[in-house]
């Protein structure tokens, strides 16, 4: 029920919108094109910056972007007892 979440309609015809999910990639997200995680992430979720802005061509970083370089290391060094008690 909330159009700018839509990915289209469907009447009277069906029309695909260009700005929706349906056509996010990293290639069409500007901030993903140099990011050395965009392989990684796909560019994160887009529920959250299609909610705020409605343009699904916004990357949703700031997780993703946390658990590479925070906690997957402590996890590894966890599991191979490498982190202080």
């Amino acid at each position: 029920g909330e159009k700018h979440k839509s990915v289209g309609s469907f009447f009277p015809q069906l029309v695909y919108k260009e700005n929706s999910i349906l056509n996010r990639s990293i290639l069409k997200i500007a901030k993903c094109r140099d990011c050395r995680y965009a392989l990684l992430c796909g560019g994160g979720c887009p529920n959250p910056v299609v909610a705020e802005n409605g343009d699904a061509f916004q990357a949703n970083c700031f997780n993703v972007k946390y658990e590479i370089e925070h906690l997957i290391p402590y996890l590894y060094n966890k599991k191979f007892n490498k982190v202080s008690r």
